[in-house]
């Protein structure tokens, strides 16, 4: 499922919040954000927002929450 049809089913439903699992694909330093493939996923989401004590690597698996059309990373999965 891409991540467009998971926000659509997400508004359809009228879900307030949503957690998923993710891949950091990128990192940005302007603005600080990441780029993550959601779900399995094969696009990336970019500009995606990330908790100020998480310092994100590509390949991180990361924690994402999805509130309406706001979404960002808590940080990643221990291995």
């Amino acid at each position: 499922m891409e991540f467009a049809d998971i926000i659509k089913k997400l508004v359809d439903q009228n879900v307030r919040t949503a957690i998923h699992y993710g891949e950091v694909t990128a990192t940005s330093n302007s603005p600080k954000s990441i780029s993550v493939k959601i779900s399995g996923s094969n696009t990336a989401v970019t500009n995606v927002r990330y908790l100020h004590s998480y310092a994100p690597q590509v390949g991180d698996i990361v924690v994402i929450i999805v509130n309406k059309n706001d979404i960002f990373s808590l940080g990643d999965l221990a291995s």
